[in-house]
């Protein structure tokens, strides 16, 4: 919620507009947060995403007025038009428009975070800058960092554990590899609690 002009409450959600998982990957992401994590479980400086909500986001908006969820809709609308199915890769090797493979924000010696890179065809990071346009003539800030496809895996705070787990995803570099087809994007609201962020899709649209 935020206060309007005239000191009304306007009801406000957190919302980010991404591209959905298959299930398949969802269970291998899974499967690697629970080999890396052997050699720090239970430390409380490392948060880990749940696997079965972990997406890829395209543009994350913050706070918006709930009278806008429409509004932007038919933006994302018209930001898709021309866009059809693509194929994207998680993890593997680089190949086009994006990062592929694993690694770590800044880096594997002491990353915050560690990550699965996802690589497709230069429509896709297209995709992602049609969006990001439409979303800027909203008026929601641009992001000037660029834009670089990943699945976040977990958060860092503490140096040991950081070096720890990077050690342990440098050794499985292709664990992960696989192809799907992204065909549609998500408006989604997300709710944090204590047991994590919780995620509604509020609108789908399809690339056709």
């Amino acid at each position: 919620m935020r206060i309007g002009q005239e000191g009304g409450v306007i009801p406000a959600i957190r919302a980010f507009i991404a591209i959905e998982l298959p299930d398949g990957l969802l269970k291998k992401i899974a499967e690697l947060q629970k080999i890396i994590k052997k050699d720090v479980k239970g430390s409380r400086t490392v948060s880990w995403p749940r696997a079965h909500g972990i997406h890829l986001t395209l543009k994350f908006l913050g706070d918006v007025e709930e009278s806008r969820v429409e509004e932007i809709y038919g933006a994302l609308k018209k930001a898709t038009a021309g866009f059809g199915p693509m194929r994207l890769k998680a993890g593997g090797g680089k190949e086009g428009g994006g990062v592929g493979g694993v690694g770590g924000f800044p880096n594997l010696k002491n990353p915050r975070v560690l990550w699965v890179g996802l690589d497709g065809p230069e429509e896709f990071l297209k995709l992602q800058r049609s969006v990001e346009e439409a979303m800027q003539r909203l008026g929601f800030e641009k992001e000037e960092r660029p834009f670089k496809p990943h699945l976040t895996l977990c958060r860092i705070k503490s140096p040991e554990d950081a070096r720890i787990l990077g050690h342990n995803i440098e050794k499985l570099k292709d664990f992960i590899d696989m192809d799907f087809e992204a065909g549609h994007l998500v408006l989604f609201k997300s709710v944090l609690s204590p047991k994590g962020a919780l995620y509604t899709a509020l609108k789908r649209i399809d690339l056709e």
